[in-house]
């Protein structure tokens, strides 16, 4: 089957002071991509389980015993972009463009694993893989992933890249919406940059919560992409979704953890 895609509509807040939604909004109106400016009322007109507090950036709340507390501001409204929207299965995905390959001639060996890159004067050779075979081509594309800082190390093109890649581990995680809302049918993907996440509707009306890499939380950088933690952690989902919970007050937090962990391929450039 074909992927699709769910077409929500994000929700970006517009903080008191600077924030990323100035700089977005720059670029929308000089590109031309569609978007509305919601106040405070029509925010809470289309969502009215979202509060309105401006904490002024988040922290972590094992770490902060006034994490709750409330700073008395508010946020000024919201950016919404209704073409805006996610594809919430990467393994169809990476299907699609399987078989959109197959159909113009492309060729996959699964369960293979490249132990050489053969070069001779500067130039590719091709290919060899664990089992021996050797693949001859002149150009060999990476597109390994987050195992892409492997393949540039094994074709010793990695120190003379001026942009590197690395592998960031990161966790998404489940909550339940909050009771009498349903957050599948009405809800929207949110970028919300005062608690440092964004959240979005998942199957079984359930919301999906991911960091938007705020300061405070420790970057994990991984050197063996086929050997990591995947597992969620207590420290990382309290942290989510407990800065959920400032922006949804009357979301109901499980008592069990909940939630997908994997790597993204980061490049030095990332923002």
């Amino acid at each position: 089957g074909m992927i699709k895609y769910m077409k929500t509509g994000s929700i970006m807040f517009k903080l008191q002071g600077e924030d990323h939604s100035k700089k977005c909004l720059k670029f929308f109106e000089e590109i031309g991509v569609e978007h509305e400016i919601w106040d405070l009322e029509k925010l809470k007109e289309r969502m009215p389980i979202y509060s309105h507090d401006q904490y002024d950036g988040t922290t972590r709340p094992d770490e902060d015993e006034h994490f709750f507390d409330k700073t008395g501001k508010k946020i000024e409204g919201a950016v919404f972009t209704p073409g805006s929207g996610y594809v919430s299965d990467p393994q169809l995905s990476s299907h699609n463009l399987q078989v959109a390959a197959e159909a113009n001639g492309g060729e996959f060996l699964f369960n293979n694993e490249i132990k050489e890159i053969r070069q001779e004067d500067g130039k590719v050779l091709g290919v060899t893989l664990k089992t021996g075979e050797q693949i001859d081509a002149p150009i060999v594309v990476n597109v390994a992933g987050p195992h892409s800082f492997v393949i540039n190390r094994m074709a010793g093109v990695e120190e003379e890249m001026n942009i590197k890649t690395k592998a960031l581990r990161h966790e998404v995680h489940h909550v339940p919406s909050p009771e009498g809302f349903d957050f599948e049918k009405d809800g929207f993907h949110t970028s919300d940059g005062d608690n440092g996440i964004y959240f979005r509707p998942e199957t079984g009306n359930t919301i999906l919560i991911g960091s938007e890499d705020p300061l405070c939380d420790p970057k994990e950088w991984i050197e063996d992409p086929d050997n990591y933690n995947n597992q969620v952690t207590e420290s990382q989902w309290r942290a989510q979704v407990y800065r959920c919970a400032r922006r949804i007050p009357d979301l109901k937090i499980p008592s069990r953890t909940s939630g997908v962990v994997d790597l993204y391929d980061v490049s030095d450039d990332w923002i």
